[in-house]
């Protein structure tokens, strides 16, 4: 039984602890509010103000973080809180040693729901928010925007397969996308390079190294996706009782 962050040290170790706990807990917090409001945004219809690129990574960093936070404080606190309906109720109540309540499944399920509704029959997501307002030299301003196969890897990666599933549609849909704009550049030696380039890109040049690893990462992750589904499908038909994988897939073997 761990003390981790939420228990019982001394020294700096412990003054340490704490003011990492308190970050993970206002970044938390602020992931919650931010994956709330574009949801409101969402519902409400405002174009205008709604991001789906927002959206996508509030998202991502509320489950990091909670599963951070639960990574570091001891199981038993968290069987302690989890088991007093009063507190685990409370929205800024202590819970478990840290300030939040257990994490919010529905809300996950929305925002999800949310992100994948707002692919596009092309299977690309719009470009939202840029990364970073500023460019250096030799920068091209459409690297600032996140490229679709980034952010589908990262959902891949973080959410369980399960929460994954009702989305393979949209998920084949953008490895669609991925299988018909391979790029090709001739070398002067008369080689060949293939790889991606961004959507945010112009179409005229190669490829490019940061896209083609992006790329390669979403195609791996979303193989290794569809086998963990379909290995949990055949083996909950053969003993006829549902299996739901609770481990994001492994990466395919090299």
């Amino acid at each position: 039984d761990g003390v981790g962050l939420g228990g019982e040290g001394g020294g700096e170790g412990e003054g340490c602890a704490a003011a990492v706990l308190v970050a993970l807990e206002r970044s938390c917090e602020v992931a919650f509010d931010d994956v709330c409001r574009q949801l409101a945004y969402h519902a409400a219809g405002d174009t205008s103000l709604f991001d789906v690129v927002v959206l996508a990574y509030s998202l991502l960093s509320y489950v990091h973080v909670s599963d951070a936070l639960r990574s570091y404080v001891s199981p038993s606190r968290l069987a302690a809180a989890a088991a007093d309906p009063t507190e685990s109720r409370e929205r800024d109540g202590r819970f478990g040693g840290f300030a939040l309540p257990p994490r919010n499944e529905k809300l996950i399920r929305a925002a999800l729901a949310a992100v994948f509704g707002e692919l596009g029959g092309n299977g690309l997501w719009p470009s939202g928010q840029p990364i970073f307002t500023t460019r250096g030299r030799g920068n091209d301003v459409g690297n600032a925007f996140v490229f679709s196969p980034d952010l589908l890897a990262s959902l891949i990666e973080t959410l369980p397969p399960e929460a994954m599933r009702p989305h393979l549609g949209a998920v084949a849909s953008h490895t669609a996308w991925l299988a018909s704009h391979v790029v090709e550049e001739l070398l002067p030696t008369g080689g060949r390079l293939m790889g991606w380039r961004s959507s945010h890109l112009p179409p005229e040049g190669g490829p490019l190294g940061w896209c083609t690893a992006q790329a390669v990462r979403c195609a791996a992750r979303s193989r290794a996706l569809v086998r963990t589904l379909l290995c949990a499908d055949v083996r909950a038909q053969l003993t006829r009782s549902p299996i739901s994988p609770n481990t994001p897939p492994s990466s395919p073997p090299s």
